[in-house]
């Protein structure tokens, strides 16, 4: 990508099939994980819904924060 440092921005494509996604939007206030901890280990639900997210059963994985592992509010 030429000319990426050249300016204050550059565009980041939608993640294609096998990617992780470079972004979630979560619905409500919640807590990010903390420093250098991988959001899979902050929210031991999040794999399972991002694997199937049509499934109800894990559709509320951020109301489920691993104690410790994310930023207090």
């Amino acid at each position: 990508m030429q000319g990426i440092y050249e300016s204050d921005y550059y565009a980041i494509s939608i993640p294609k099939k096998g990617q992780d996604p470079h972004g979630v939007v979560i619905p409500c206030k919640w807590q990010w994980p903390t420093e250098a901890t991988c959001i899979t280990n902050a929210y031991p639900q999040f794999a399972d819904w991002a694997h199937d997210i049509k499934n109800p059963t894990f559709k509320n994985w951020y109301m489920y924060p691993e104690s410790g592992k994310v930023m207090n509010r």
